[in-house]
């Protein structure tokens, strides 16, 4: 195997479907358009739900920046549809979830 470096700005910004934020994938396999996993970075420009992607689990880590409260929905569903706040910063380790994801940017 050899090492590539992916420079961050030389990857295209692609905007959410939702509208807030965008994405810069740096690898995905087997292939961009078909893929079973991928890496990107993602900058959060507004609060709202993150795009499905039903049966992939997502790990979550904030690189720079004031931080996110990620609200998840919960299994069961509360009254609300919201089981818990997860406040990421630089300082903490990366969350991982399954379940849909709503993030606040701060």
């Amino acid at each position: 195997m050899s090492w590539r470096t992916i420079h961050l700005s030389d990857r295209p910004a692609t905007p959410w479907r939702n509208g807030g934020g965008l994405t810069r994938e740096l690898v995905a396999s087997p292939e961009q358009s078909d893929w079973c996993w991928r890496m990107s970075v993602a900058e959060v420009t507004a609060s709202g739900p993150f795009s499905r992607f039903d049966g992939m689990t997502r790990w979550f880590a904030v690189l720079r920046g004031a931080g996110v409260d990620l609200r998840v929905a919960s299994a069961l569903g509360s009254e609300d549809g919201v089981s818990d706040v997860h406040r990421l910063t630089v300082e903490e380790p990366p969350f991982v979830s399954t379940a849909p994801l709503r993030p606040t940017a701060n």
